[in-house]
Formats: C-alpha cells, structure tokens, sequence
C-alpha cells in the first residue's frame, strides 16, 4: 500500500506537467488504486458515520453489466486504434526503406475516430511527397480529409499531388475547397489557381484571379512574404507597369530583401528601357549580395556599365 501511496503521489505530480487521464487507462487505474488505498485505510481510520445501502438483487447484476459493457467498449475502441497504428505504420516502414508502392497501401479505415490518426498520417503523407509517390500520397491525404474535410493542410497536399501528376481540373477542384477555408492572410490556393490556368492556356482567367487577390487588404496580402513576391513577379511577367513598383514598394515595406524580388526590379527596369533606375538598383545588389544577382540580368547591366563585375 505505501509504494501504490507513493505511485499515485508521483502520478498526481506528473499530472500537472502532462496529461495522462485524458485518457481512459490511467484514469481506470487511478480510480482501482486509489480505492483499495481507501480501503486498506479502513481499519487505521475509522468512520465517523456508516452508510448502508440495500442493493437489490437486480441491481447487484446490473452493476457489473454495466462496468463490464464500459470496459469492452474502452478495449473495442483501443483494438481499433492499435489496428490503424499498426497499418500506418506499415506504410511509414515501407516509405523508410524505399519499398513503397501504392499497392502497399492497405485500407485505413477506422471506424472510431481518434484525433492523433490525421496527425500520423500527414507524416507518412509527406514522407510519400518526399520520395515523389505522388499517387500514394494523394490516397494518403484524402484518408486525412476523410476524417477531416476542411484541414489545410491535407487539402494543400492533395491539391500538390494531383498538380505533380498533371490532373489539373481536379486538383482546381480541391484548390477551390482550399480557398473556400483558408483564413485570410494564406493565399496558397489562389496563387497555384493562378498558376495552372497559366499552364493551361487561361491567361484571362488567371489575371481575372491576379486582381481579385491585389484587391484584397493589405494587412491580410502583408501576412505571409510570398504574397507580394508572388504579385509583384507576374506584374512582371505581365508587364502590368503601373502595379510593378508598387508591389515592389510593398514588398520592401513588409519584409525587406529579397534576392528574386530585387533581380525581377531590375529586370523590370531593364526591359523598360529605364537604365537610370536600374543601374544604381542593380549596384546596390551587387554590392550587398554578388552571387544573387541572375547572369542574364548581369549582362544587361554590363552592356550599360562595363565597370560593373562579374558574378563570383
């Protein structure tokens, strides 16, 4: 009885650092323990006043039948957790090793929720995207949106699944949900949106997109750094002048350098035939960081200042 006093003493410290009776074993064995204590105490501390309750014979059956049901239920739910560990971690075994294959991929479906499955198997999921098993990803994740429709996340990985292995229509399908949930400020699925109707022709439709996210507020377009750098590369791209500097502007004013940012200035300053503005923007990037600067775009500055130096 002192070292189960001891036990629960220790347990109970544990407890304010961590979380053990959230779950149903530690706090089924705390309770079992913690009365045989109450128990065993009996004969040293005497009660003041003794309750007697009379239990009818039903009730004696009914007790049990009841504890008895709670358990199964709680081994039932367990047995079925331990089921979908031990299948993801066949698949994350299989990816370990590099003898994945989506035939390997057993079905993961479980028929009682838990909340650390989607968690495990995004891990997998990304172990997969790792070694490019694009297929078996995309299987991977929608297990994750089985259980969790909304995730952004899984949603982004699917959606880059079924990007890598071209099927784009669909992958507009799952980046259309993504839009739909994201918070403001994550802008991923609007900018591979733009991106693939690129791809597929839709130039119209991709600017359409373009200046619906330009018009979002710019605390939200400000949040995350490829953001701007995203806007201000296909104003480039597009040769949409009066939005180039200010995105650039922009850029600048919510997260300072870049290299790519910097070198699309210049090139944009180059292609408008404006070598007053590119030539001391392109100084200043060869001063601060010589290696960033692109050699096509070197060469165009040479070809106005043969001082400038070349690439390291």
């Amino acid at each position: 009885y002192w070292l189960v006093l001891v036990s629960l003493s220790g347990s109970a410290l544990n407890m304010m650092f961590s979380f053990p009776y959230q779950n149903a074993v530690p706090l089924f064995l705390f309770g079992c323990y913690a009365g045989l204590l109450i128990k065993a105490s009996d004969p040293y501390n005497p009660a003041i006043k003794t309750l007697v309750l009379q239990i009818k014979p039903t009730q004696r059956l009914l007790i049990p039948a009841i504890t008895t049901l709670a358990c199964s239920m709680v081994i039932v739910i367990y047995a079925e957790w331990i089921r979908a560990y031990e299948q993801i971690d066949k698949i994350a075994h299989r990816v370990e090793t590099n003898t994945f294959n989506s035939t390997h991929l057993v079905e993961l479906d479980s028929s009682v929720y838990h909340l650390e499955i989607p968690s495990l198997l995004r891990g997998v999921g990304e172990e997969l995207l790792n070694w490019q098993k694009y297929r078996a990803a995309q299987v991977v994740f929608g297990e994750i949106l089985r259980y969790w429709p909304n995730n952004n996340v899984a949603l982004q990985y699917y959606a880059t699944s079924l990007i890598e292995l071209k099927r784009y229509n669909k992958a507009l399908d799952m980046l259309d949900r993504l839009r739909q949930v994201s918070p403001p400020g994550l802008y991923w699925g609007t900018i591979e949106t733009i991106k693939i109707h690129e791809k597929m022709g839709r130039t119209e439709q991709a600017k359409q997109l373009f200046d619906d996210l330009r018009q979002h507020p710019e605390q939200d377009l400000s949040r995350v750094q490829d953001t701007y750098g995203f806007l201000h590369q296909k104003s480039v791209d597009w040769r949409l002048s009066d939005q180039t500097v200010y995105l650039y502007q922009q850029y600048q004013k919510y997260h300072g350098y870049d290299c790519a940012v910097e070198n699309n200035m210049v090139g944009y300053y180059l292609l408008n035939q404006q070598p007053d503005a590119a030539l001391p923007l392109g100084r200043k990037l060869l001063q601060k960081d010589p290696d960033c600067v692109h050699p096509s775009v070197l060469q165009q500055l040479q070809a106005l200042d043969s001082s400038l130096k070349p690439l390291h």
